[in-house]
């Protein structure tokens, strides 16, 4: 064998083998209509088993292979949270490529001693926006259930700013939404309680245990 031959390896063969996987793959998510599913908004792995009606030893092991596969995109959200924080270090190598991951330890160190930067406004957005959809979705659904007036409101498009400010103490959100005192939350300046709208302007941003101490009663925003 002359030196400037290339070596035999069975990797063509393999790949003819297996090709129809992926084919077959991508067939099985449009005969479940799994892309029908996710065209209005995303959905978490349970979320969307549900809806297609998978049992949930195969759901996670199909999904992870249409995300392999480049259809389907996964948003971890924690991984998003770790990112803004720059505790996250993301590299792409190797042949396929695969991702690795690796914390940034000083930052960390750093981080669980409480020195975490505040979230800017760009950084809530990018960790937050599914979320975000989802309570404006819940938001319209309660009002319309309490019989109230109601519009849909994209909650998102009421974030503006560089940085975000509660409406009834005036310290500063610095927190993405959930139910901790200073995550960011959405009130409504005259509750739905009392009969108040759901419209762009009765509602107002706050921390959610600002909002949580207020309950039914009508405040003037500081």
């Amino acid at each position: 064998m002359s030196g400037d031959q290339h070596a035999v390896t069975p990797e063509a063969i393999l790949q003819l083998g297996l090709g129809f996987w992926g084919s077959k793959t991508l067939l099985s998510a449009v005969e479940l209509d799994l892309f029908s599913a996710l065209a209005a908004a995303p959905l978490d792995t349970e979320a969307l088993r549900q809806r297609l009606g998978l049992h949930q030893r195969s759901a996670r092991d199909f999904f992870d292979a249409l995300v392999a596969l480049g259809l389907l995109e996964r948003r971890e959200k924690s991984r998003r949270i770790l990112r803004s924080m720059g505790l996250l270090r993301e590299e792409r190598r190797g042949i396929p490529a695969k991702m690795y991951y690796s914390l940034d330890v000083d930052r960390l160190d750093a981080a669980l001693g409480g020195a975490t930067h505040d979230l800017t406004l760009r950084e809530i957005l990018t960790v937050y926006r599914v979320n975000l959809r989802e309570i404006s979705a819940n938001a319209y659904r309660r009002a319309k259930e309490a019989g109230v007036e109601a519009e849909y409101i994209e909650y998102e498009s009421l974030l503006e700013g560089d940085y975000l400010h509660c409406a009834l103490c005036g310290d500063r959100i610095s927190f993405g939404p959930g139910k901790r005192p200073k995550n960011l939350s959405f009130d409504h300046i005259v509750p739905i309680a009392r009969g108040g709208p759901h419209i762009r302007s009765n509602i107002q941003l706050a921390h959610f245990g600002c909002n949580a101490a207020k309950c039914d009663k009508i405040i003037s925003a500081k």
